[in-house]
């Protein structure tokens, strides 16, 4: 009598609000995720709290309690099980990393909010040019979301070391200073006057791949420069702005 091979788990590239990662496809069809990748994605939260590799069974245990329920198997790249989780106990943990802070858990919050649901929308029309679009853009603009918060942190931190000398108007304006800064680099108009122009509510909701891209750009370099070379935060836009040759957007 033939003895069956042991089944394992199918290995395909994901790419999901705007982070890559391997997920696995179980032999009775469900969908997983392993717990060293999970502890990988929210570790790109350097700040915030986000579990160990040598404690991340434990960690989410204590977060879920009965509900973390992980299984073990072997993939078809490696012999050695693995402990796996399905998708259910996944959108369950991030919940409680997002309760906990974790800013990787928000933006994958945020894009659960509307990718799943515009993507069924356009599986049930068959719009697979709409689809590849959405995904790109969705990407882009959470990538940008993380960027954004980054950026946020670094002023914080400068205001913060330079309480004493900066005035209290400085600390009130500055976040929104900031936001127009980018904006008048990239289009040379502020958020008021671009929500005017483009007829929207939400700036960087309205903005192409392209922009979106430019715009995150521009608040990378300019997290550096007031990181690591303690740039006033404005002067770190403009310098970005200028170090990356940033040519106003007419539209």
């Amino acid at each position: 009598m033939t003895q069956q091979k042991p089944k394992k788990a199918i290995v395909a590239t994901i790419n999901y609000a705007g982070f890559e990662f391997p997920g696995l496809k179980l032999p009775n069809g469900a969908y997983a995720i392993a717990i060293p990748q999970i502890v990988d994605i929210y570790a790109r939260d350097n700040q915030g709290f986000h579990p160990s590799k040598n404690t991340a069974s434990r960690d989410f245990k204590r977060l879920l309690g009965k509900g973390f329920r992980p299984s073990k198997i072997a993939t078809e790249i490696s012999n050695a099980k693995i402990n796996v989780i399905d998708l259910e106990v996944f959108g369950l943990i991030n919940i409680q990393m997002l309760i906990k802070g974790n800013k990787i858990a928000l933006a994958i919050a945020e894009a659960s909010v509307t990718t799943t649901l515009e993507q069924a929308f356009d599986i049930a029309f068959d719009n697979k040019q709409k689809l590849e679009q959405y995904q790109a853009k969705q990407q882009a603009r959470i990538q940008g979301k993380i960027t954004r918060r980054t950026l946020t942190n670094s002023i914080r931190d400068y205001v913060t070391a330079k309480s004493d000398v900066l005035s209290d108007n400085y600390k009130k304006f500055i976040y929104n200073n900031c936001t127009d800064a980018v904006n008048r680099i990239v289009f040379g108009r502020s958020a008021k006057k671009l929500k005017e122009a483009w007829d929207c509510k939400d700036v960087r909701a309205a903005m192409t791949i392209e922009e979106l891209m430019i715009v995150d750009s521009v608040e990378r370099l300019a997290i550096t420069l007031i990181d690591d070379h303690s740039f006033e935060p404005q002067t770190a836009i403009k310098e970005a702005g200028n170090r990356l040759l940033i040519k106003k957007i007419e539209r």
